[in-house]
């Protein structure tokens, strides 16, 4: 196994970055546009939750196939495809906004293909990072590619909210088809490095056997390096803990404050702080104990967490949000670094796919269970009489029960933590585990 010789890898891995920045500002635009326009349209909270449910199901349900296609397949097609294939979807939305046959139904099935290609493109441009970098470099990129959706989540909501003003959704829909064209013209002119396989190497024998048989080969590989195994499980309960609060944020901000101005502010201040997080990390480009830097990270986040469950002055709520997301760009780039670094670049679509099925995968289920966990457990009991030291903590109403919520997963997080830095095999995994690609 070999790569393909490119020259100026630097200009094509800066190119890269940017194709996937235009994008992702186009598609961000449209996710915003939408919200505000099927809010307005029903009124119903869960009709918006349940976009970015079926948004991310198909990486739960179908990651591991998903990641054995990409790793069939040319990268820098599959990656070309994705894109293509989610700017087509948003058009038929489009058309189906402009015409008279619109509902719910084909908005969810429209993001739930979206989410199948998006789960392609994913491990596809991991994988060619993986082949343009070198370990000196390599988590600076990651840290630089992880800035790029907290500063599209910066001018996403400003240029959305300009165009819909203006254009109404199908203005937004449309300046999203541009970003794509403009994207695609550049992406294709990219020489992205492809693996030049050969059969009578280690996967040759799995590629002649069938599809079936090279899928296991991602989750053979897992199982049989426990160590990275343990961490991708670990990052996927952080992920469960995490997601299910962030996404209660809005109603949670809204009954302490009483202010959709406080909550604005605190929506900028999230993506603000991810944002210098990742550009510091950049700059750091931190190569040793990452291990314990995603245990140190969930730590933080989860003590602010704990934190932010109790505070009701907006003073008080917007320091500790900002603190909760400062280390979340360290827990995706240390990540996806060492799985970059210890994953033979044969195996990367297949591992990374498998990887973040059960990392990021899980979003859906913390969803669920948390929206079900405030509105029929926690809520339900703040209505009744409450134990005197719950109300000094978080108060009455459902502002309290949402902060019990935010700070119970605080405290999950917190623990999880601690297990971290008390299993060994965590701790040693980047001394022990072999380095597969410099």
């Amino acid at each position: 196994m070999k790569k393909m010789k490119i020259e100026n890898a630097s200009h094509v891995l800066y190119g890269l970055l940017f194709t996937q920045a235009i994008s992702l500002v186009g598609s961000r635009m449209t996710s915003v546009a939408l919200g505000i326009w099927l809010y307005q349209k029903t009124g119903k909270t869960m009709d918006l939750l349940l976009i970015p449910l079926f948004n991310e199901l198909p990486s739960l349900i179908f990651g591991h196939i998903i990641g054995t296609v990409v790793d069939r397949s040319r990268r820098k097609w599959t990656i070309a495809l994705a894109d293509m294939m989610q700017a087509i979807g948003s058009l038929f939305l489009y058309m189906s906004i402009m015409g008279t046959w619109y509902s719910n139904s084909v908005l969810y099935g429209v993001v739930f293909l979206q989410g199948i290609f998006s789960a392609a493109q994913h491990p596809a441009a991991d994988g060619a990072i993986t082949m343009l970098t070198n370990a000196n470099n390599r988590a600076r990129i990651n840290s630089i590619k992880e800035l790029i959706f907290p500063a599209t989540g910066v001018l996403a909501p400003v240029f959305a909210g300009l165009l819909y003003v203006r254009f109404n959704i199908e203005g937004v829909i449309l300046a999203d088809m541009v970003t794509f064209l403009i994207a695609m013209a550049i992406f294709v002119r990219l020489p992205v490095p492809e693996l030049v396989r050969d059969s009578s190497k280690e996967d040759g024998d799995k590629r002649q056997a069938g599809f079936y048989a090279e899928m296991r080969a991602g989750f053979e590989f897992l199982k049989a390096h426990h160590q990275i195994m343990l961490l991708v499980l670990v990052m996927g309960m952080v992920n469960f803990l995490l997601n299910g609060p962030l996404e209660m944020v809005i109603p949670y901000v809204l009954e302490r404050s009483g202010s959709t101005l406080a909550l604005s502010l605190m929506l900028s201040i999230m993506s603000v702080s991810t944002s210098f997080s990742a550009l510091a990390l950049s700059v750091l480009n931190v190569r040793r104990k990452r291990v314990r830097f995603i245990s140190a990270s969930v730590a933080v986040s989860g003590a602010a967490m704990i934190l932010f469950g109790i505070m009701r002055s907006v003073g008080g709520l917007s320091l500790m949000l900002f603190i909760l997301m400062l280390p979340l760009p360290a827990l995706n780039v240390m990540f996806k670094s060492i799985l970059q670094e210890k994953t033979p670049e044969i195996y990367q679509g297949r591992v990374f796919a498998v990887s973040y099925q059960w990392a990021y995968g899980i979003a859906p289920l913390s969803f669920l269970l948390y929206g079900w966990i405030a509105d029929s457990v926690v809520m339900p009991y703040f209505e009744r009489d409450v134990h005197p030291v719950l109300v000094y903590l978080f108060g009455n109403g459902k502002g309290a029960a949402l902060g019990l919520v935010m700070t119970l997963s605080g405290i999950l997080m917190v623990v999880l933590a601690m297990f971290m830095t008390k299993v060994r095999s965590l701790g040693s995994m980047e001394e022990d585990l072999p380095t597969q690609v410099e």
